[in-house]
């Protein structure tokens, strides 16, 4: 078969085996089954390991070769795999395949490069994939994800926190190799090498230093020899993206013997090499900036290895080589690291993609039919008839109702009508089209004609504007293409051909052939349309030539099969993300908010009868099951998955949160709404997107305040010195915690005395209060030993030119929560009250103040929810440092002293970004029609409040790898988890079962 133009470039598959390698057929198979044709693969042995294969070459022609005692039969797998040039790598490699892949390297003529090791598969469509992406991205490496087989089991499984799983990688220059030296250490697959499509160029250039690299490296343990080869090659790279659902498969089963025989023999001397390739990547991080990522990744390996291989050696050489990792690694204890420790099996699920993928790629199959709506284009909707819903305000509008009239019901009457009435007067005609619908409307609802006419227009407008093509569908499509395969589309449609058309032809669906049954008058449901189309291709004796691709499970795989050919289900998203596909669980979040019983709140109200909510939910069904054949745990609702809890659960709150204060705002007298820092930043964000959609609505600002911020702010005289810590936070501070708070307002002299003075007022300066009472005699004595009145007078002066500058009488502000506290120092320093708006407040404070005060303070929330203020926040807090204080003279913030934590932060980087990707996603579709999608800002943040409230145990542990610093005067440091668990105990919340 004639290749594609991209199918030009040539893809070198470098296979290294040693004789103890009884698995190179299976990566072999895997090779010769991709569906990526222009592949040569290299097997590179060592003789010196090898001698028994140096022959393998010549195996197909030499009969005498056949007579030789091998301890592998590579007669066999030169005779099967007869493409395949066996290389001797020439140099003995006593551990690892340093010098084959080195020797492999000088025989490849391919335009890319990949490397496995025997053993190692990929699913079916990888190399494909990998290169499309190569080529479309113009990078020179591009990554999949890694699935793992262990031993001695059949199970595939693969790493629910895989960082090339759950986030999309784009990076550039010197960013390649940060990134690399600030997460290796926190997963395998960022330093193996079997899941990296390389570009020859960028190999050619880390050639040399890959050769003097290994220079200082006595023996290579697999481990480290990938960590050196790829700490290489990400200094060198220049762009590097990655892709989703293709995975590059390592058995650990064919490391078997490799790691027993090597462990027992000199564990000793491999944790040395090990140490050694861990070298080479400390020489090339060898940056101040890179030091603690460098320590981490050292750490990590070390602890990486030895978990690996703990089962390996007897318990004489445990003991001892036990103390040489910890101190050859410096490690204090060792632990399965965060991101490994949770997996997943990937099959039987993906085997579904895998039949297909092989069906159309099959000799034997020359008619690729594809089902349309859902199988290759998608609506942002949860129903098709949510299409109609975005209507009514239209209809209302050009009859110039007075009231109103709910059009959609109007709309999906005419329908059933014309079905009824076109089946009574055709009854061997199985569908209508959309004209014959407005024509019911008009002649029998008596719409006037004029009226439908503008109805229809606008109901194909929005079809063609929010339609969208489905990404799974067009690779499957393009695949079908690429193969030379005739492609028909089918579909059980009432819009007419030119109108699809147009939808496909926009979303890239070219050379084609359409059939609808609104015009043959035959359908898929009832298998009419099929045998119709089999009678004009005279097909009836060629029906094992044809399969069809769709997400109906009744028209695409039952009904052809009744018929006689194959049929292949790629279900819809929606039915996927809802877990109505007995075939797919992925957790059941949809049922336990929007369709179970006992809820205080109606989560079926909310979904069934507001059409907003719907929309949301079948946009995120979309954004996260567009590729549906994937298995979750069980265990858990969410999957531990920060794409689909930033998508879902965090994205509708934020949508959520921003178009409340948008519809609060609109038409007010306001000029600017200020965030704060830091709870406000991707609230910000959200607002700014919705904002610039709707229109007519305050500018924002990002304020720079924070507790420590504010506290010297509150005090403008002795008794406001009672306001600056909560009662509960009392017993939690010390004289020093509090002359460190209120140091911009305490002359330098006294600060220096801060200990003598209190020891002199009987208090011990880093002894904690024991009880309220004592913690107000201290500040009657710092009244009377710190309090400077002209001091604190010159500050806020400088302070209310600061916040006048910033903060106008007709501004507003934007906060989380939660007392009041920042409006009234506002007023304080502007003498002018700022009104505010909140998440939730969590005592009567705010409404004191505001009643003392004169300003307005709306909450989202009407009550004080029971998972509150760590987890919300943490969630939506940025990776940056916190405003401590102000240079008054330069006018600007200052921040504590902060070092990024790129993999503790991870996690919530990726809810971040998925929930800031759903706004704009939401906003490009509905942005110019959202008064259509009707919600309850509450209904919206449903599910993110569902997730905090009653998640299973295992979704929580999503967050166990981040720790929260004392921002709450609670003089303790936390793991998110574990505060999360004392909270839902405190409460009585968790899982709840069905």
């Amino acid at each position: 078969m004639e290749m594609n133009t991209y199918e030009r470039l040539k893809v070198s598959v470098i296979v290294t085996a040693a004789n103890t390698d009884t698995m190179l057929d299976m990566s072999l198979r895997s090779i010769s089954e991709q569906t990526y044709r222009n592949i040569e693969t290299i097997v590179v042995y060592s003789e010196s390991e090898n001698k028994d294969a140096a022959f393998a070459n010549s195996a197909v022609n030499d009969k005498s070769a056949e007579k030789l005692e091998v301890s592998f039969d590579w007669q066999s797998l030169a005779k099967s795999y007869k493409k395949v040039n066996f290389v001797n790598s020439e140099t003995p490699d006593k551990s690892g395949c340093r010098n084959a892949r080195l020797a492999g390297l000088l025989r490849v003529t391919g335009d890319y490069v990949l490397f496995l090791r025997a053993g190692d598969t990929l699913t079916i469509n990888t190399v494909r994939s990998l290169v499309l992406k190569a080529e479309s991205a113009g990078c020179d490496m591009v990554i999949c994800e890694n699935a793992v087989r262990w031993l001695h089991t059949p199970n595939i499984q693969y790493y629910n926190l895989n960082h090339f799983r759950i986030e999309d990688f784009d990076l550039s220059g010197e960013q390649c190799f940060k990134t690399f030296v600030d997460l290796c250490g926190s997963g395998y697959w960022w330093y193996y090498l079997n899941n990296k499509l390389i570009r020859r160029d960028l190999l050619d250039r880390c050639y040399e230093g890959l050769h003097s690299a290994f220079d200082g490296v006595a023996e290579c343990f697999y481990f480290g020899e990938d960590l050196v080869f790829s700490s290489c090659l990400f200094c060198n790279a220049k762009h590097i993206v990655n892709i989703h659902n293709q995975y590059a498969i390592f058995n650990w089963i064919a490391e078997d013997d490799f790691i027993k025989l090597n462990a027992k023999n000199n564990i000793t001397a491999m944790i040395d090499n090990l140490k050694q390739a861990v070298d080479v990547f400390s020489n090339l991080a060898n940056d101040e900036k890179y030091k603690k990522s460098v320590k981490f990744a050292q750490r990590s390996i070390g602890k990486r290895f030895w978990w690996r291989n703990d089962w390996a050696v007897s318990r004489e050489q445990f003991e001892a080589s036990e103390k040489y990792v910890k101190k050859t690694f410096d490690i204090d204890k060792f632990g399965v690291c965060f991101f490994e420790e949770y997996i997943t099996d990937l099959y039987p699920r993906y085997d579904a993609y895998d039949g297909v993928i092989r069906a159309i790629t099959s000799d034997e199959i020359e008619i690729v039919m594809f089902d349309v709506f859902d199988t290759l284009i998608l609506r942002p909707f949860f129903f098709p008839t949510d299409l109609f819903e975005m209507m009514n305000g239209y209809y209302n509008r050009i009859i110039n109702n007075k009231s109103y009239t709910y059009y959609a019901n109007i709309r999906i009457a005419a329908e059933s009508e014309a079905r009824l009435y076109y089946s009574s007067i055709r009854p061997n005609f199985e569908d209508v089209n959309i004209d014959e619908i407005f024509d019911i409307m008009s002649g029998s609802f008596g719409i006037p004609q004029e009226v439908c006419d503008k109805l229809k227009e606008r109901e194909i407008e929005l079809e063609k504007t929010l339609c969208y093509g489905r990404n799974t569908g067009y690779e499957l499509f393009q695949l079908a293409k690429d193969y030379g395969k005739k492609i028909l589309l089918v579909s059980d449609m009432y819009l007419n051909k030119d109108i699809i058309e147009n939808i496909l032809h926009k979303n890239g669906y070219e050379d084609c052939e359409l059939w609808l049954s609104n015009e043959v008058g035959s359908s898929k449901h009832s298998g009419a349309l099929y045998k119709h189309i089999i009678s004009e291709y005279k097909l009836k004796e060629d029906l094992d030539k044809i399969i069809i691709i769709g997400d109906d499970y009744h028209s695409e795989v039952e009904v052809p099969e009744s018929i006689g050919f194959k049929g292949y289900h790629l279900p819809k998203p929606r039915s996927i993300f809802a877990n109505w596909n007995s075939w797919f669980y992925v957790g059941n979040f949809f049922h336990k908010i929007f369709r179970q019983n006992g809820n205080m709140v109606s989560g079926m109200g909310s979904f069934d009868m507001h059409n907003g909510i719907r929309n949301m939910v079948g946009l995120a069904a979309n954004i996260l099951y567009d590729f549906p054949y994937v298995f979750q745990n069980e265990k858990a609702n969410y999957n531990l998955d920060p794409r689909l809890i930033g998508t879902f659960n965090c994205g509708m709150y934020l949508f959520a949160i921003v178009k409340w204060i948008a519809d609060d705002l609109k038409g007010k007298n306001v000029s600017t709404i200020h965030f704060v820092a830091r709870d406000g930043y991707f609230l910000q964000k959200a607002y700014d997107r919705v904002s610039a959609k709707i229109g007519g609505l305050p500018k924002s600002n990002y304020l720079f305040c924070s507790r420590k911020s504010m506290t010297p702010l509150t005090v403008q005289q002795p008794r406001d010195l009672y306001e600056i810590f909560n009662p509960a936070q009392i017993t939690q501070q010390t004289p020093e915690k509090i002359i460190k708070a209120l140091r911009p307002i305490i002359p330098q002299e006294r600060i220096t005395q801060a200990v003598k003075i209190s020891q002199k007022n009987g208090f011990a300066y880093y002894k904690k209060f024991i009880n309220n009472a004592s913690f107000y005699r201290f500040i009657k004595s710092f009244e009377n030993s710190f309090y400077d009145e002209q001091y604190v007078s010159a500050f806020q002066k400088l302070a209310k030119e600061y916040f006048s500058g910033i903060v106008k009488k007709t501004d507003v502000v934007f906060d989380i929560g939660y007392n009041g506290r920042t409006e009234a120092t506002l007023f304080k320093l502007l003498s002018y009250p700022v009104n505010s708006y909140y998440i939730h407040d969590d005592c009567d404070l705010p409404f004191r103040r505001s009643k003392q005060i004169g300003y307005i303070n709306k909450t989202f929330f009407p009550y004080h929810p029971s998972c509150t203020f760590v987890v919300r926040e943490k969630i939506f807090l940025p990776d940056t440092p916190s405003c401590v204080g102000y240079d008054f003279d330069k006018g600007e913030p200052l921040f504590e002293e902060y070092e990024k934590k790129p993999v503790e932060h991870f996690i919530i980087n990726v809810m971040q970004k998925n929930s800031i990707n759903f706004v704009d996603k939401f906003t490009e579709f509905f942005g110019d029609i959202f008064d259509e999608a009707v919600f309850r800002p509450y209904d919206a943040a449903m599910p993110f409040e569902m997730f905090l409230h009653y998640s299973k145990p295992l979704d929580r542990l999503i967050f166990k790898n981040i720790s929260l610093e004392d921002d709450f005067g609670m003089d303790e440091s936390f793991n998110l988890t574990e505060f999360w668990e004392k909270e839902m105990e405190n409460y009585k919340l968790g899982d709840r079962e069905d």
